[in-house]
C-alpha cells in the first residue's frame, strides 16, 4: 500500500508539472517569453513548499527534496541532501530490531549489537530505494543509481532501502518570484537572496515529450552568474 501510494503521489506530481507549464507562451523569435503573473502563480502551485498559511505545503514535500542541494544537472544531486527530509521514509522501530541492528553494523555504531531503535539517540528513518528512484525519475528523469554524490549515505542491498538519521525537520524551499521560456527550457527565479541582494536561486526546467522535468537548481548572480 505504501509503494502504491508513493508511485501516484509522485505521478501526480509529474502531471501537476506540466500542467502549470502547459500554457507558457514559447519563443518563436528566439528571445526568452517573460511568464505571466497568472503563470507564476500557477507554478508556485506545484514548486512553492510554503502554503497558503505560511507553514509547509504537505501536498508539496515531495519537490523539497530537489531544493536541498544545488545541481548543474539531476546526476548531481546531493543524495544524502535529498533524502535528509523527504517525506518518503518511515521510521525504524523497535519491531524492525534485525534491520536497525544491520543499519547500526553499516555505521558501525559501538555498542549497537543488541540494541533497538529505541536505544538510539535519533529516529532512524528508511528509505525504499525504488521509491526515490521513482520520485528522481518522474521529476528528473533519473534513478537513484544515476547519482554521483553519494556520500554519507547508509544503503543496505539486503533490504533494497537507504537510511538517514534526522531528527529535525527543514525541507528545502523555493518559491518562484519570476521566470522565463525560450524553446523547451523554462528558467524559473526566486526572489533575490544575501545582504547585497545579488544573488537568487534558479531553478530550471526541460521538456521532454509532453512532461518537464528538472534539469538543473543553482545560485546565480542577476547577470547570469553562476554562485553555486
Amino acid at each position: 500500500m505504501k509503494k502504491t501510494a508513493c508511485r501516484v503521489k509522485t505521478l501526480l506530481l509529474a502531471l501537476a508539472l506540466t500542467a502549470a507549464l502547459a500554457g507558457c507562451g514559447a519563443a518563436d523569435s528566439g528571445k526568452p517569453v517573460p511568464l505571466t503573473e497568472e503563470e507564476i502563480a500557477q507554478i508556485n502551485e506545484v514548486f512553492s513548499t510554503v502554503g497558503k498559511d505560511g507553514g509547509f505545503a504537505e501536498d508539496r514535500l515531495d519537490i523539497a527534496c530537489f531544493y536541498t542541494s544545488t545541481y548543474a544537472s539531476p546526476e548531481e544531486i546531493n543524495l544524502a541532501e535529498f533524502l535528509a527530509y523527504c517525506p518518503l521514509g518511515t521510521v525504524l522501530d523497535d519491531t524492525d530490531g534485525e534491520e536497525f541492528r544491520a543499519v547500526v553494523a553499516a555505521l558501525p555504531w559501538e555498542g549497537g549489537e543488541d540494541a533497538l531503535p529505541s536505544d538510539f539517540p535519533v529516529p532512524v528513518h528508511r528509505f525504499r530505494k525504488e521509491d526515490i528512484s521513482a520520485l528522481l525519475e518522474r521529476c528528473a528523469g533519473v534513478t537513484a543509481d544515476d547519482l554521483t554524490i553519494t556520500d554519507d549515505v547508509t544503503y543496505l542491498e539486503e533490504y533494497g532501502c537507504f537510511y538517514n538519521f534526522t531528527s529535525d525537520f527543514g525541507p528545502g524551499s523555493f518559491t518562484c518570484g519570476g521566470g522565463e521560456r525560450l524553446e523547451d527550457t523554462v528558467r524559473l527565479w526566486s526572489g533575490p537572496y544575501g545582504e547585497d541582494e545579488s544573488a537568487r536561486k534558479v531553478l530550471t526546467l526541460r521538456k521532454d515529450g509532453d512532461s518537464w522535468l528538472i534539469a538543473s537548481f543553482q545560485w546565480e548572480t542577476e547577470n547570469g552568474e553562476d554562485k553555486s
